[in-house]
């Protein structure tokens, strides 16, 4: 789930009306936010409305570009609406973003998001101005702390590698997206956990200052509830020949009994070749090794078993990806034998 952001010193001598370039708006902005500009009849008004448009523009391109990163950024394609003060919406490329917007006298913050999950995102104001060398290291450090206080890391212990930011701790990727940016006086950052359950505290993680994947972290949380025998509603998307909706019963860790839950009972499989929630683990975390194009998981916040995913190995490969979805859990007493 990627996430982007852009921050604007509005003060910053380089962006003020008189040193743009007269024709700078034209180059930028589409005919309907030049309408939106020139309607607007103060100077100052009109420079806080100008820069609020390219933030939008600018977090929405740093989003598409955690997933495409040969996108170039032609400003005029990614066109901004402005529902409300605090809220602005991009289109790009067919697909409408929503970004959150935090506007002082001073900067401009735009976050932009995917989904509902709503980021983790701050803004830092040095005592001094840093160059962009220092910034850069600065806004690194920023994100770094507020991962680390998360996921129990010393905030020197994460880096960030490539052009677009992946933190990594001890060569391994974190399970967080994150956006960096920085402008004049401020340094502000984004960061989505990859998971639902990563918003709250993981009581009972077995090894909790050292996570390894999300699927890791999250099969500690699902295995400290030391829960053998429960039920569960199934659905699974894929180039596969049964997708369900069923209902599967496990007793003592292993499939005991499937319920198809359509009103035309089709012929089930044996009732083998239905997952545990172990199994399902073991799919997520070879997916998740394999460096999927797409690895969209949500897991329950309180349990850790997995609720959703959707994943793409490879944008190369038509029939590998696949998508699943887990309802009405319950833990059960297993039958007594005999």
């Amino acid at each position: 789930m990627p996430v982007g952001n852009d921050v604007v010193d509005l003060h910053d001598p380089d962006n003020q009306p008189d040193a743009i370039h007269p024709r700078f708006d034209r180059r930028v902005f589409s005919d309907s936010e030049i309408e939106l500009i020139e309607a607007i009849s103060t100077v100052p008004d009109r420079h806080i409305l100008r820069w609020t448009l390219w933030a939008a523009k600018e977090s929405v391109f740093k989003l598409v570009q955690q997933g495409n990163e040969s996108i170039p950024f032609r400003p005029r394609s990614f066109e901004t609406r402005l529902p409300a003060a605090d809220r602005a919406e991009v289109t790009f490329d067919g697909s409408v973003y929503p970004v959150v917007l935090d506007i002082t006298e001073q900067r401009i913050h735009a976050v932009a998001r995917t989904s509902e999950t709503v980021p983790a995102s701050g803004i830092d104001q040095p005592a001094r101005q840093p160059n962009s060398a220092d910034a850069s290291m600065l806004v690194r450090a920023q994100a770094a702390r507020v991962i680390g206080e998360r996921l129990g890391i010393e905030p020197e212990d994460i880096e960030f590698t490539g052009k677009i930011p992946r933190a990594t701790h001890d060569g391994k990727r974190l399970p967080v997206d994150v956006s960096l940016s920085h402008h004049g006086r401020f340094l502000a950052h984004a960061v989505l956990w990859a998971a639902v359950f990563l918003a709250v505290p993981l009581a009972g993680c077995s090894s909790p200052t050292e996570p390894d994947t999300v699927t890791a972290v999250a099969r500690a949380v699902w295995q400290a509830q030391g829960i053998d025998s429960y039920r569960f509603d199934y659905e699974r998307f894929c180039f596969c020949a049964f997708i369900g909706p069923v209902r599967i019963t496990v007793e003592d860790g292993a499939v005991v009994a499937v319920e198809s839950l359509v009103a035309e009972r089709p012929t089930m499989p044996d009732v083998a070749t239905f997952p545990t929630f172990d199994d399902l683990f073991d799919e997520l975390a070879a997916a998740e090794a394999s460096d999927p194009v797409r690895f969209d998981v949500v897991f329950d916040p309180l349990k850790g078993y997995p609720v959703s995913a959707s994943v793409d190995i490879s944008f190369q490969i038509a029939d590998e990806e696949f998508s699943f979805g887990i309802t009405s859990f319950e833990a059960i007493e297993p039958v007594p034998s005999g």
